[in-house]
């Protein structure tokens, strides 16, 4: 038997077989989608809208000639403003159910819930490696180990026949 008859077979499915490089915002919003299967169109809205507040928040500093640059307030604000209208989107083209893992067909009715919790997530994958890197400037191990995660279980959701068998929705 040849290595190749050994070999998983690929899914039938050549959109999710593509690979695309993936960042920690990016694949938690990928997590709040039901499945990896369906596209996410706000990804590179939230992704530039975050990356603007971060621009702005510099360019303060450098004009102000001073580390104080937005408030942290205000760059809050801005962050749940854009993943709200992302949590937004994404209502819209899926329903408000949070799948477990590995529960076939499990799942909590978040209802309207699931704004805030779209919102929370979004923000908090956002800045989790900003206050990881504010302790020890070391913020690649973290973030190592964090993009290996979510590199497996959005591997195993985009694989429809590793997604059946770990009854991933």
């Amino acid at each position: 038997m040849t290595m190749s008859e050994t070999a998983i077979p690929a899914t039938t499915n050549s959109a999710s077989s593509r690979t695309r490089p993936e960042t920690p915002l990016w694949l938690a919003l990928r997590t709040l989608s039901q499945s990896s299967r369906k596209p996410i169109r706000p990804k590179p809205a939230v992704t530039a809208g975050f990356g603007l507040i971060g621009f702005l928040d510099d360019w303060d500093k450098v004009r102000k000639a001073s580390h104080k640059g937005v408030s942290g307030r205000v760059r809050l604000l801005l962050e749940f403003a854009v993943a709200g209208v992302a949590a937004w989107i994404i209502v819209s083209q899926i329903s408000t159910n949070l799948y477990i893992p590995f529960l076939s067909n499990r799942y909590i009715p978040l209802g309207p819930f699931y704004y805030v919790f779209a919102a929370v997530v979004m923000v908090g994958a956002g800045n989790a490696v900003n206050l990881t890197d504010g302790l020890d400037g070391l913020a690649i191990m973290p973030v190592i180990i964090a993009m290996g995660t979510f590199a497996i279980i959005a591997y195993l959701a985009g694989r429809a026949d590793f997604a059946r068998y770990l009854g991933i929705p």
